[in-house]
């Protein structure tokens, strides 16, 4: 799977006295998904969420053209998930939660068992009566892996996040990461935001880099350390090269990650 996105402006509130540039993509833009899962990072109001909004088809009146294999991104082929998942919870229930989307698109419709099945795999416990809890009552971190599990029901191909682990402790974030590698291994192919550098550098085939809303850099985390140094102050990064394991392993124990993974 690749995406193609068009060179182009999105400007939020054009001709109002409240416009601003959203994002700035100065050439045309590929992302092979298949290569594994894709880190969007920079300063924050760097241009990440925007660019990930014009992946999931929106902006379209920008003139930006955006393709998944040559057609126009959206659900159920596309999958988002929101930065704040109050703003995409909604429902009286988790279990109405998890089934609204293959209601609202006619697809079939999980059972129980297959709900449950979901949540054990976000490091849910107890699931069954988990089901009739109100979602907007849950914890920030449950809140998260709901929301990504009402995306899930609906098995998109592409899954976008918009910074995942923001606000999650460290045990919710190894849950998170071990849920999105496995995803990336079944084949679904996924974009992320995040300022969760160390973990970036570890789980991602790629990186892209924004600043002052535009992209600046892009290339596997090896390829880009002399920028992941100067974004961080960390010379941790400084001349990573890929057989360096030593170098992982100290990257490793400054993230949040599954230790096989290290």
């Amino acid at each position: 799977m690749m995406f193609t996105v068009g060179s182009g402006r999105v400007v939020y509130g054009a001709g109002t006295p409240f416009e601003g540039l959203g994002l700035n993509l100065h050439s045309n833009t590929e992302l092979l998904l298949s290569n594994g899962i894709i880190g969007l990072c920079g300063q924050t109001g760097s241009g990440k969420s925007t660019f990930l909004s014009l992946l999931a088809g929106e902006h379209r009146h920008s003139g930006i053209e955006v393709k998944l294999d040559g057609q126009m991104p959206m659900p159920p082929a596309v999958g988002s998930v929101f930065q704040q998942p109050e703003d995409q919870l909604f429902c009286a229930s988790v279990r109405e939660e998890l089934l609204f989307a293959p209601r609202n698109f006619k697809m079939a419709e999980p059972d129980d068992l297959a709900l449950i099945e979901i949540l054990t795999k976000l490091g849910f416990k107890d699931c069954g009566t988990f089901l009739d809890r109100d979602p907007l009552l849950l914890s920030g971190g449950e809140k998260r892996r709901i929301a990504l599990a009402s995306i899930l029901c609906f098995k998109p191909s592409v899954l976008l996040l918009d910074e995942p682990f923001a606000g999650v402790d460290p045990l919710t974030m190894r849950i998170l990461i071990s849920s999105l590698l496995l995803l990336a291994q079944s084949g679904v192919g996924i974009v992320y935001s995040g300022h969760e550098v160390f973990e970036m550098s570890l789980i991602c085939s790629e990186i892209l880099c924004f600043s002052e809303q535009a992209i600046v850099n892009r290339g596997s985390p090896v390829e880009i350390s002399q920028w992941l140094c100067q974004f961080t102050g960390d010379d941790i990064f400084l001349d990573w090269r890929v057989d360096d394991l030593e170098r992982r392993k100290m990257i490793g124990r400054r993230a949040c990650i599954p230790h096989d993974l290290i």
